[in-house]
């Protein structure tokens, strides 16, 4: 009795899933480039940590892109680094603000630079990221005032090894989500590595209700405050803006990097962000229970359909990928139910840290 339960509750999550990815999956193409008037300012965002190193590089190619325009200003927020910006920014020319953030951790420095920016336009960037040579060029047509959020590709940089590949294929799944849902108008999901708004929209619709007790979420939060406050969103899909950031080092980075994007998914307060989370969650427990009673019970004839269901929906996300690798790609999907609820439940148990800090959650 108990197993027919069971299989009835994994079909019934698997069909949940199918529907969504299919959704999701049909508004990769819903929406046309976008093409609009050039904005009057622009104040960039760079937030720094302790990766001074990586900060100078990203300046550098900044400085080299934009030249000496009139509407645009760098800020360097000071977020703990060793050694201070600075002394570590110094021997640039002058034009970047330096500032020491008001709080601790992440969305305070990012607060900091966006209270004192004095422009129209904020893009926030992670150090990190590598920019492409004409991206300068082909951000500023999309950013006008008919415009509240720009939602910015980005990708993990590609390196050779399982961790790498893991990563990489992950975060090219959050991305098909990312456009998906936006050309859906819903959007799910952004990051705020490379992500621009509009300072006045921040101004009335997030930072009334920013949460300050949570060191994460800052890109997530403020993309459900401008939906609830029905502001205009779009996704950039331009492959001329697509950035790209370095991949964490370790298993161990990993998994305390995700454990961190999971613990704010309790917070959300729109219901398909909610959903996000859940059917993912229950269409995971259905691949492992099923996974589960192929192993204890002897009629397996319908596991093994279920099984290949699942499979199958998932080659759905990474089909391109799954043809040029198809044993790595079918080895993250096995593995990749476990992974889940690992970094979903663990957060529970125990302390996150990033960059040497505890994260409230």
């Amino acid at each position: 009795m108990w197993v027919n339960v069971l299989l009835v509750a994994a079909i019934t999550a698997m069909a949940a899933y199918l529907f969504w990815v299919s959704y999701l999956i049909k508004g990769k193409s819903a929406l046309p480039t976008s093409t609009a008037t050039v904005p009057s300012s622009i104040s960039i965002i760079l937030c720094s940590r302790n990766d001074g190193n990586q900060l100078v590089h990203l300046i550098t190619t900044l400085q080299q892109q934009i030249h000496r325009s009139q509407h645009v200003e760098l800020i360097a927020v000071d977020d703990g680094n060793e050694p201070p910006l600075t002394s570590l920014l110094a021997h640039f020319e002058s034009g970047i603000k330096v500032l020491n953030s008001n709080g601790n951790g992440k969305k305070d420095a990012l607060t900091t630079g966006i209270q004192h920016a004095k422009n129209e336009w904020i893009i926030t960037l992670d150090v990190d990221v590598s920019l492409p040579t004409s991206w300068w060029e082909n951000i500023q047509p999309y950013l006008s005032n008919a415009v509240d959020l720009c939602i910015l590709p980005i990708e993990i940089q590609k390196e050779k090894g399982a961790l790498f590949f893991f990563q990489w294929l992950e975060f090219h799944i959050l991305q098909i989500i990312t456009r998906g849902s936006a050309h859906r108008k819903t959007p799910l999901l952004c990051n705020g590595a490379h992500l621009a708004f509009r300072k006045q929209t921040w101004m009335e619709s997030y930072f009334p209700v920013i949460q300050n007790n949570l060191a994460s979420g800052d890109d997530q939060f403020l993309l459900e405050s401008f939906r609830m406050d029905g502001k205009k969103i779009v996704f950039l899909d331009n492959p001329e803006l697509m950035v790209t950031t370095t991949p964490v080092r370790s298993w161990r980075q990993l998994f305390s990097q995700r454990r961190r994007w999971s613990s704010k998914t309790t917070r959300y307060r729109l219901w398909d962000m909610q959903s996000l989370g859940w059917i993912t969650l229950l269409s995971n427990l259905g691949w492992i229970c099923t996974l589960s009673l192929f192993i204890l019970d002897e009629n397996r004839n319908t596991l093994i359909l279920l099984l290949l269901f699942y499979i199958s929906i998932e080659c759905i996300w990474v089909m391109d990928t799954f043809k040029k690798q198809p044993f790595s790609t079918l080895l993250f999907l096995l593995f990749y139910p476990f992974y889940v609820l690992a970094t979903l439940g663990s957060f529970l148990l125990y302390t996150t840290e990033w960059k040497g800090r505890k994260i409230r959650v």
